[in-house]
């Protein structure tokens, strides 16, 4: 009986110390004119520095949040504080709540949601691995007695970890503190694979490497997972105000035209073209959220 009133008091406790903390992340919005956005560097064509300033898919959506949040609150100028972060360091960056919101391209998946409150997603990757082309890597069970390159707090690692022991820990993990890190560490080692999100794969491939030198892995790590803009639990109101404005955008045709932007034309600075179509994921949610607002 103890045991278990003292569990109701630790999720009373809880409960309060989250509202607390979302009351107050509003009312310090509100108070400063000013919200906090984290964001990681070099995650192309999602979140990276031009010009000094933080560009790319997942920032342009970002603005559009502070936009809609400032209209909400009746702020006519909210100004927008960047935090550069990097993928160690992002969860808690968020979960001290030095950052409102986490923009760049978080993984959703459940061990996270169990900490963090996750947006409405707005791109969909499964982790693979680049290699140099004349190792013929293609196949995963090619990997034993390689070395894998994989960045630190990724959602990659635990999968290398999974995939080494099934392997028989027959291959040598090295940790990487940034995705373009740990492409250039692939690249300096013949007998090495970096492992992350497919999309950044591409786009790293693309940006720095001659055509026909390295290789995507046929094989996946992992299942298609979404990517989200994330806030910390409790934080109701951000999430549903990060929720509105997507819905909005893909309500109204504008997503189709931020990601036109990052996935169908040129990018600066290199004018690289992914060229990657909207997924049948997100056409799929653009068709939900779409279909439920002409129902109201």
């Amino acid at each position: 009986m103890l045991m278990k009133c003292s569990h109701v008091v630790i999720a009373i406790f809880l409960f309060f110390s989250h509202g607390v903390e979302a009351k107050d992340i509003i009312e310090n919005i509100r108070e400063t004119h000013t919200i906090n956005i984290s964001y990681i560097d070099d995650q192309y064509p999602f979140s990276y520095t031009l010009m000094e300033k933080p560009v790319g898919m997942a920032i342009d959506l970002c603005r559009k949040v502070a936009s809609h949040i400032a209209n909400d609150l009746g702020i006519k100028t909210l100004n927008i504080k960047w935090i550069k972060t990097n993928p160690a360091a992002r969860f808690q960056m968020v979960l001290n709540h030095k950052s409102d919101i986490e923009c760049s391209n978080l993984t959703d998946t459940p061990t996270r949601r169990a900490r963090l409150l996750f947006s409405e997603p707005f791109f969909y990757s499964s982790t693979a691995y680049i290699y140099h082309k004349k190792a013929h890597l293609e196949k995963k069970e090619l990997l034993s007695g390689h070395t894998v390159f994989v960045t630190s707090g990724g959602v990659a690692m635990p999968e290398v970890t999974l995939l080494n022991a099934e392997l028989h820990y027959s291959f040598f993990i090295h940790l990487s503190q940034s995705s373009v890190s740990g492409f250039h560490n692939m690249e300096n080692n013949d007998n090495s694979v970096f492992v992350g999100d497919d999309i950044l794969l591409y786009s790293l491939m693309s940006k720095y490497s001659t055509a026909g030198e390295y290789e995507i892995s046929s094989d996946r790590l992992s299942e298609v997972q979404p990517f989200a803009l994330v806030s910390a639990k409790g934080s109701i109101y951000l999430q549903e105000k990060t929720n509105e404005t997507l819905h909005d955008l893909f309500d109204s045709g504008e997503f189709e035209k931020i990601y036109k932007k990052w996935f169908l034309t040129p990018i600066p600075p290199e004018n690289v073209l992914l060229n990657v179509p909207l997924s049948t994921n997100l056409r799929n949610d653009i068709a939900r959220v779409q279909h439920i607002r002409r129902r109201k």
